[in-house]
């Protein structure tokens, strides 16, 4: 019958609030003070909803709406002393997260495309094991994983094979690649498919045209391409030979005005010999060039050895691959980037806005914890972080709070309980920690 008379009680506190009794006493408090189903302190039992209205509960200030079509979940908490339950809204409890923006530094190297272009001599004195073995070199190098992200073009002198314009002593013919520049891996088929319709059969070493050519295409490529390098590589196995000027001073001074061009635009050449090249003056052109030692091994040789000696025709790719390397610029940028890291705060939770229509009371917010193992359990509120305790929690800031903190001893708890649910529960007048 005891039970039944309360139920009833309940009911009646939930829809037309709980006045004091005729005492002037809190039924929830026998020591006096404010009622939280009444909101008010005064002798009238006056609620923060006008008579009638069917609000939320008590604890909000009543802005003049009916928020009751969208009612929160309702939680009973026990009252104190002894006094009758109160119905609050029951929030989602969102842990605090903190978002902060984490600047890092990364050194990114960036390699700058280098253009070679191959001068490949096809001269009838290649026929054969060293034209073969070149064919093969420079297929090898095209393929290979390290040649990847360079730009590589080819030509071939003489140019044509049989009785070239007297023009081509000054670069007609081989200032425009057979094959156009074209980035690896790509455009290593383009280079090999090519490399297979030609022959050693030539008449004559033009050098002194092919070095015109290869300087002044190199030259022109990296005024239409500034962020490029354009080397170019003279392959041959022989001295020139021909109506084109052969001489060491005449050869080494077009190489020279390409590598000293000025204004920035300078135009390293490499030369690479097989069996029968005249090394002297592939050393000195490479060194007029501004090639780097391709040798540095042999004290006796700059320019690069493929000769028998040094191997034979199977080291031009090694040889082109060095070149490559040394040539190919690695440019260091320092990367700065503004991560955001959400750090979730472990027990820590907003405070939830208030139903609508209501306004937030710091003195009528609670905290429950359940799970399917313990029995709900209603937190106590501290003032003083210093006094905390197992089962306390106390806010952020008691004059302007925006969130609830779990005392230490309460948050070992929360984290030992297995599938522990936190409610923050609004509209009843907070139980302290006892």
């Amino acid at each position: 019958m005891r039970g039944t008379v309360q139920f009833l009680c309940v009911l009646v506190c939930l829809g037309l609030g709980c006045a004091k009794d005729e005492s002037g006493g809190d039924p929830r408090n026998e020591g006096g003070g404010s009622n939280p189903l009444a909101g008010s302190d005064d002798n009238t039992g006056d609620r923060t909803e006008p008579p009638g209205d069917a609000g939320m509960g008590p604890g909000f200030g009543n802005s003049g709406a009916n928020p009751a079509a969208e009612m929160p979940t309702m939680v009973e908490i026990p009252g104190t002393d002894g006094g009758m339950a109160c119905a609050a809204s029951s929030m989602v409890a969102e842990q605090v997260v903190l978002m902060d923006e984490i600047i890092t530094e990364e050194v990114i190297e960036e390699i700058q495309p280098v253009a070679i272009y191959i001068m490949l001599d096809q001269s009838s004195s290649m026929l054969g094991p060293l034209w073969d073995g070149a064919v093969s070199a420079i297929t090898a190098f095209v393929n290979d994983p390290g040649s990847e992200g360079i730009d590589v073009a080819i030509g071939y002198f003489p140019n044509p094979p049989l009785f070239p314009p007297i023009e081509h002593c000054q670069g007609v013919g081989y200032a425009v690649p057979q094959v156009p520049m074209g980035r690896l891996p790509g455009h290593a088929g383009n280079i090999t498919g090519n490399l297979a319709t030609h022959m050693a059969n030539g008449i004559g070493t033009p050098t002194g045209g092919a070095l015109e050519g290869l300087t002044q295409f190199c030259t022109q490529f990296q005024l239409d391409n500034p962020d490029e390098k354009c080397v170019g590589v003279l392959v041959t196995d022989g001295a020139p030979i021909g109506e084109c000027p052969g001489d060491t001073p005449s050869l080494t001074g077009i190489v020279s005005t390409a590598y000293n061009g000025g204004a920035g635009n300078s135009v390293r050449t490499f030369a690479v010999g097989l069996e029968g090249a005249d090394f002297a003056l592939l050393d000195a052109l490479a060194m007029a060039g501004g090639a780097v030692d391709c040798d540095d091994a042999n004290d006796a040789r700059f320019a690069c050895d493929v000769s028998a000696a040094a191997g034979g025709p199977d080291q031009l790719s090694a040889a082109l691959a060095k070149i490559r390397d040394v040539s190919t610029t690695v440019v260091e940028t320092v990367e700065i980037t503004t991560e955001v890291i959400d750090t979730p705060l472990e027990c820590e939770w907003e405070i939830p806005p208030p139903p609508e229509g209501e306004v937030f009371d710091r003195d009528q917010v609670n905290v429950q914890l359940s799970a399917p193992s313990l029995d709900a359990t209603t937190l106590g509120r501290i003032d003083d972080p210093d006094d905390c305790a197992e089962r306390g929690w106390h806010y952020d800031d008691e004059e302007d709070p925006t969130r609830i903190i779990a005392c230490e001893d309460t948050c070992t708890l929360i984290q030992a309980t297995s599938q522990a649910n936190i409610e923050i529960l609004l509209g009843c007048a907070t139980i302290p920690l006892e």
